[in-house]
């Protein structure tokens, strides 16, 4: 989990960084910014299993 948060935030300061220098709609804004979208899905994800599993086991 400490991995995917450091991946998370790797990637959303290069997303600030590429956003700041280009359109919101280009292609390596978009990019990074559905990449971010999977990791922090599968942050939630894990998360909530984790979550989940402390209430019921």
């Amino acid at each position: 989990m400490e991995q995917l948060k450091i991946c998370i935030e790797k990637l959303r300061l290069s997303l600030y960084e590429v956003a700041q220098e280009k359109a919101l709609t280009d292609p390596e804004v978009v990019q990074l910014s559905q990449l971010l979208d999977t990791f922090l899905n599968e942050y939630q994800q894990k998360s909530t299993n984790t979550q989940y599993k402390k209430r019921f086991h």
